[in-house]
C-alpha cells in the first residue's frame, strides 16, 4: 500500500513486478483469491485518490473496477487491467500541490532513516532543492527540515510515553545517529531532556491528563 500512497511510479511498478512475478511463479493460486485481492487494491486506490483529490476518483467507480477484475479471463488479463489502473492514477498530476504531498508522505514514511536529508527528498520527487525548499515553506508554513524534525520529535514523544525503550533505541528509531544528538534536538523542541520528559510522564503528565508542550503544528496539507 505504501508505494501507491506515495504515488511514486518507480516504486509502484517495482511492487507490481514483484507481485505478478510471484503469482506467475505459482500457477496453482486460485483465480478467485487473486480477483478478491485486486478488488481490495482497487478500494485502496479509490480511497487514496479521493483523499488527494485526484481525477481518478471521479473517472473510476468501485463497480467498474470490480467488474474489470472479474471479467478478466486469466492472470495476464488481470495484470493488464491493474497496470492500466496504475497508469491512469499516476497520470493525475496536480502540479506543485502533488509535489508537496509526495514530500510529506515520503518524510512520514522515512523519518526514521538517519540519512534522510534535503538531497534525498529532492532526488525522490525529481526537483532541485532550490525549487522544493521555497515551495514547501510557502505551502506548509515551515521548512522541510523543520517538518522533518517535528515529525521525528512527535514520534520520539510517543515512544517515550508508550514504551520502555532506551534513549539510544528511541534515538535510532527516530532517525538520530546517537542519543546525545537526539537529546539536544528533543530539549530544543520540548524545553526538557528526554529523560526528564519520561520521568514527568511517569509521575503525572499523561496519566492525570496534563497536556505537555508539543512542537508547533505546520499548516495542514491533508497528505495522509
Amino acid at each position: 500500500e505504501q508505494p501507491i500512497a506515495e504515488l511514486n511510479a518507480k516504486s509502484v511498478n517495482a511492487m507490481l513486478d514483484t507481485l505478478f512475478a510471484g503469482l506467475h511463479a505459482k500457477p496453482g493460486t486460485p483465480v478467485m483469491n487473486i480477483r478478491n485481492y485486486f478488488c481490495k487494491v482497487a478500494d485502496h486506490m479509490l480511497r487514496i485518490s479521493a483523499a488527494d483529490h485526484l481525477e481518478f476518483h471521479h473517472t473510476h467507480s468501485s463497480g467498474e473496477l470490480y467488474r474489470a477484475v472479474w471479467e478478466a479471463k486469466n492472470l495476464d488479463e488481470i495484470e493488464s487491467t491493474v497496470r492500466g489502473w496504475i497508469r491512469d492514477m499516476l497520470a493525475c498530476d496536480y502540479g506543485d500541490e502533488r509535489v508537496v504531498r509526495l514530500m510529506i508522505a515520503y518524510i512520514r514514511h522515512h523519518y526514521m532513516e538517519s540519512t534522510l536529508d534535503l538531497r534525498t527528498i529532492s532526488d525522490y520527487v525529481g526537483y532541485s532543492t532550490s525549487y522544493i525548499c521555497p515551495l514547501f515553506k510557502k505551502t506548509v508554513g515551515v521548512t522541510i527540515n523543520r517538518f522533518l524534525t517535528d515529525t521525528r520529535m512527535e514520534n520520539a514523544r510517543r515512544l517515550l510515553e508508550s514504551t520502555e525503550d532506551s534513549l539510544e533505541q528511541i534515538a535510532r528509531a527516530c532517525g538520530y545517529a546517537n542519543a546525545k544528538y537526539f537529546g539536544r534536538a528533543f530539549k530544543a523542541a520540548f524545553k526538557q531532556s528526554p529523560g526528564e520528559y519520561r520521568q514527568q510522564g511517569a509521575h503525572h503528565g499523561d496519566r492525570d491528563g496534563t497536556e505537555r508542550e508539543k512542537p508547533a503544528e505546520p499548516a495542514s496539507v491533508d497528505a495522509e
